[in-house]
């Protein structure tokens, strides 16, 4: 149970909960570690967490089993102290990011932010010249992920992030009537990418590039949407490369590529 905030979610769930987990799991070793001290006579900076061994240095005992910490209670005895058998060891982290700077008056800030993304993305497309339609061939993508705590999650963040860019690239659009009113209103008009537009498995590359990051958790910081900023671009030089037109609006739908192969065609046309 958490009190309320201003959400972990997006690509700051790892940095900010990873470390407030982090912080509430050194409350329990911390924990541990004393009640192991308690147990063999020592301070507790003579042992150190192993697993679920304790290690104790200075001590003839040179190793207890976490298990072993756990007592049962009784209202007959004196001296029950320590570790409650049956009873979790609890621990509670509260992290809160350091604030950001305001933008100057010269629009200028030392800190905007506690972490920035980076991402690179390259693409390999075919265009049907006949109806402007665009298929995604290849794709390869590299991201900043701090230090990867789950790789092939972070593989899937990559991969999702794709997808993400090529719906909204190439097929999102929202249509509006002379009022104002959204006519697409369901996902029969309004269309979004699926596993069609998607390049064979083989022919998806997705590469992390860890820089971990001083105060994510381990290194951590989060990976999510930065991919999508490089890969829009990627898809319009792709098409250009391919067919000799740039398109500059999003979606780039079959319908507006063809528009444009034809206009390119006619300025060639009555260039001759």
């Amino acid at each position: 149970m958490t009190p309320f905030d201003n959400y972990s979610a997006s690509s700051r769930t790892t940095y900010t909960t990873g470390n407030a987990v982090k912080i509430a799991a050194e409350e329990v070793k911390d924990k541990l570690q004393e009640a192991a001290a308690r147990e063999v006579g020592v301070h507790k900076s003579k042992v150190e967490i192993h697993g679920d061994k304790a290690k104790i240095l200075g001590s003839d005992i040179q190793e207890l089993a976490l298990s072993e910490l756990f007592k049962n209670t009784s209202p007959y005895e004196q001296g029950n102290w320590g570790l409650m058998r049956f009873s979790p060891v609890e621990g509670h982290g509260v992290f809160c990011p350091a604030p950001i700077r305001s933008w100057g008056h010269d629009g200028l800030t030392k800190r905007m932010w506690n972490w920035f993304q980076y991402a690179a993305a390259a693409v390999e497309v075919a265009v049907n010249e006949e109806t402007g339609q665009v298929k995604l061939l290849r794709v390869a993508c590299s991201a900043d992920t701090g230090n990867p705590i789950n790789p092939k999650m972070v593989e899937g963040q990559i991969e999702g992030g794709v997808m993400m860019a090529t719906s909204y690239v190439t097929q999102e659009e929202e249509i509006y009537d002379k009022n104002g009113a959204i006519m697409n209103t369901g996902l029969s008009d309004y269309r979004v990418a699926d596993v069609l537009a998607s390049p064979k498995i083989e022919n998806f590359h997705s590469f992390i590039n860890p820089d971990p990051l001083p105060d994510g958790p381990f290194g951590a910081k989060g990976m999510a949407e930065s991919i999508t900023i490089p890969f829009p671009p990627a898809i319009a030089e792709a098409i250009y490369q391919a067919v000799g037109v740039r398109p500059t609006y999003f979606p780039m739908t079959a319908e507006r590529i063809l528009k444009l192969i034809k206009e390119k065609k006619a300025k060639e046309a009555a260039a001759k």
